[in-house]
């Protein structure tokens, strides 16, 4: 049975606080959890990219307008 939020330490809420604080852009954050107890939080941040494995950016950016 899933315990209800109430019930969570102050501590364990404020170090997964701060777990999703990390993600960037893009990422996850994974809870593991051994006999009823948290026992470890990973933060994984993911980079976005379009460039295929030969080096070909397939979408290049627009390019930018200078300003005079």
């Amino acid at each position: 049975m899933m315990p209800k939020l109430s019930h969570l330490s102050p501590t364990l809420i404020e170090e997964l606080d701060h777990a999703l604080q990390m993600v960037k852009a893009y990422g996850s954050v994974e809870i593991y959890v051994q006999n009823s107890t948290v026992t470890q939080i990973t933060v994984r941040n993911i980079k976005k990219t379009k460039v295929d494995i030969n080096g070909v950016d397939k979408y290049p950016s627009k390019p930018h307008k200078i300003l005079k």
